[in-house]
């Protein structure tokens, strides 16, 4: 169960380390050259007619047309998965706000059967959206829609959903039991 656990915070890690430093680069471009493409209209506008910087800004033009089109486009899907995956990661560091403070409102004794009753409330949530996203997700993909920019399936953008909240209901129950046998183990130490 552990290097179960350890293979899916590597890859989650991954996944989302990945995800925005492409978003991070790809949304760097298209600052770059939308604030470069107004370097043409500033040369215009104070009569600066040098040959290289008409030449460097029209290049720069030129070039941020097809640039600009296509990174809003990806930068936007990258923050998609990196929100589903980086949901699972907070129900694994227990960062979610969750039914803790429901638990707390009970005696010692009753505790354990409320941090129980809190994981399966927050793992069954997790696993009905991602139940619900598979099927969003398919019928996206037999629908044969594709982004306009990219031209990528539309279901891979909707499959973020269902992995993330798999991932996340995961993360719930192990957080869920890793809380129950600690609470088990301290009630024993007290009692």
């Amino acid at each position: 169960m552990k290097s179960l656990q350890r293979a899916l915070d590597k890859a989650e890690t991954a996944i989302v380390t990945t995800t925005l430093g492409i978003m991070t680069v790809v949304i760097f471009m298209q600052v770059f050259f939308r604030t470069a493409g107004g370097l043409e209209s500033f040369c215009a506008v104070h009569g600066i007619e040098h040959p290289a910087i008409r030449a460097a800004t029209l290049l720069i033009f030129k070039t941020s047309i097809g640039v600009i089109s296509w990174t809003e486009e990806l930068a936007r899907y990258m923050m998609v998965w990196t929100v589903f995956i980086g949901g699972a990661i907070g129900a694994k560091t227990g960062a979610h706000v969750g039914l803790e403070a429901f638990v707390n409102l009970f005696p010692t004794r009753m505790v354990r059967a409320a941090l129980v009753v809190s994981g399966v409330i927050s793992a069954s949530f997790s696993l009905f959206v991602s139940f619900h996203g598979f099927f969003l997700a398919r019928r996206i993909i037999g629908t044969g829609q594709v982004s306009p920019a990219l031209e990528l399936p539309m279901g891979l953008v909707y499959a973020a959903v269902p992995v993330g909240s798999l991932l996340m209901a995961g993360h719930f129950l192990f957080a869920g039991l890793e809380k129950y046998s600690s609470f088990s183990g301290q009630a024993k130490k007290e009692g």
